[in-house]
């Protein structure tokens, strides 16, 4: 127990709202290193941050967007492409992650808190009305749950406290339903299958979507509403899957490597 999926991704990237652009990570360049030292001395003397970049679909040009002296593990776009949300530390390291903070920031203006906590946060997702943002967190015992802040005045509310791993929430387009991961179905606990759920955020009741001896990760909600295209390894390696309405799930892809994370453009 004690994880957030993906809490230290890959290099996730998001399309920005009016699909103009694509935000992604990046990791600076390092520092010339003295090479009679050890790769850990000049680590400690030279990190290596991470940071937002933007790319122009139509121009081709990059920039760095996120705060410099910022480390970004992760990140989401606010539904009006004005700001960036992020899970943030000053530094790069392992024992860094376990002292992150979520924080906010536009391409031109310093960053701003949004939570701050001595446990692990991860999987920042922006609710479509822009008032609040959904990530996940470590309780006191150690399992993840799901928390809302609101971004005006950062009221935190806990959206789940039980024993179970929930992880990598989205919105629905209409901002009434939150679609997560979660160890919480038969066999999550003792064999560690995460299938994905639905939070009803006016009601706070909890719903299966899928279901079996899988791993259901990195849901994403279609603009539209009519879908949530998911990774699983259901099949002989990691696939993109879509699940409907009516809990109907479609094989998408049949890749060799393997799919990570989902991300629908905005006119899907």
């Amino acid at each position: 127990k004690g994880s957030i999926a993906a809490a230290r991704g890959h290099s996730p990237m998001e399309w920005s709202p009016d699909a103009s652009q694509i935000a992604f990570l990046s990791t600076e360049l390092p520092a010339k290193r003295n090479a009679g030292a050890g790769d850990e001395i000049e680590f400690e003397k030279h990190p290596v941050l991470t940071r937002i970049h933007m790319v122009d679909i139509e121009s081709g040009e990059t920039e760095a967007v996120s705060t410099e002296g910022l480390h970004i593990w992760e990140f989401c776009w606010s539904p009006d492409g004005k700001e960036f949300a992020a899970v943030v530390s000053d530094l790069p390291y392992e024992t860094s992650w376990y002292r992150c903070r979520l924080e906010a920031f536009s391409a031109s203006g310093p960053a701003r808190n949004l939570h701050r906590s001595v446990r692990p946060v991860g999987k920042p997702a922006w609710s479509p009305d822009g008032l609040r943002i959904v990530f996940t967190g470590l309780n006191v015992a150690g399992y993840s749950d799901l928390y809302v802040v609101n971004t005006g005045n950062g009221a935190l509310e806990k959206l789940t406290n039980d024993i179970y791993e929930d992880n990598e929430p989205t919105w629905s387009p209409d901002g009434k339903v939150i679609v997560f991961s979660s160890d919480r179905a038969d066999g999550g606990e003792t064999q560690g299958w995460h299938n994905l759920f639905s939070y009803q955020v006016e009601t706070g009741g909890i719903e299966w979507l899928t279901q079996g001896a899988h791993n259901d990760r990195s849901p994403s909600w279609s603009p539209d509403g009519r879908w949530v295209a998911f990774v699983s390894d259901r099949g002989p390696g990691l696939d993109i899957y879509l699940l409907d309405t009516a809990r109907q799930t479609y094989q998408v892809t049949n890749m060799t490597t393997g799919a990570l994370d989902v991300n629908w453009t905005p006119d899907s």
